[in-house]
């Protein structure tokens, strides 16, 4: 899942690559590039936050043990979980949480002038 967007930013180069081959006008690939990549990660920026915090979601079953919410077989802070949490989680937060929003704000306020 955490991959889905740079699949779907490939696949709109590959696209907007093409409408521009065919028009002879790379400009406007760049411009409607632009465009198409601001949105598609403004549509799936919340699920994917949502589902990287998800990995921290626990209830507590009995006294004492708490479980993963959308994985109930799987024991919170115990060896998987800790795994997850540590080697995909707190980097997928980091980057689709934080990174990822101020990379974007970095390219709109470059574009700024070129901005309709």
């Amino acid at each position: 899942m955490a991959f889905l967007p740079i699949l779907l930013a490939l696949v709109s180069v590959v696209i907007w690559l093409y409408i521009s081959v065919k028009r002879h006008n790379y400009n406007y690939m760049r411009h409607e590039l632009l465009a198409t990549i601001v949105i598609l990660f403004f549509l799936a920026h919340p699920s994917l936050v949502r589902l990287m915090f998800a990995l921290f979601s626990c209830t507590e079953i009995e006294e004492g043990e708490f479980w993963l919410i959308n994985f109930m077989d799987i024991e919170c802070w115990g060896d998987t979980h800790t795994f997850y949490a540590l080697v995909v989680g707190i980097p997928s937060i980091a980057i689709w949480g934080i990174g990822m929003p101020t990379a974007t704000l970095k390219m709109l306020m470059k574009e700024k002038k070129n901005l309709d």
